[in-house]
């Protein structure tokens, strides 16, 4: 079984700071990072997901709305699941939701 949360936790790819929450990482890629099996949320190759384009496109299209609209507040720590698939928050994620002025 493939687990990418193995490899998307990867310090050598992603830094030692790879287990924290940093949404900052995106606006100076490094190679390692631009590489296209770095991400494997859809996998790569013939087996990869058929549906990631459209994915992609429409979770672009959701986050620039929300972004746009409300300001999203972190609350409390995230303690994240034991790596399997697919990684979930134990006990749930809680954030703060404020609509923009």
């Amino acid at each position: 079984m493939v687990m990418p949360a193995l490899f998307h936790h990867n310090p050598t790819i992603w830094g030692a700071d790879c287990d924290e929450f940093n949404p900052d990482r995106w606006d100076h890629i490094s190679e390692k990072i631009a590489d296209p099996y770095a991400l494997a949320a859809f996998s790569q190759g013939p087996r990869m997901c058929i549906g990631r384009a459209m994915a992609l496109v429409q979770f672009k299209a959701i986050l620039v709305e929300l972004v746009s609209r409300f300001e999203f507040e972190g609350v409390g720590e995230v303690e994240v699941l034991n790596p399997n698939l697919l990684l979930r928050p134990r006990g749930g994620l809680k954030v703060r939701v404020r609509r923009c002025k």
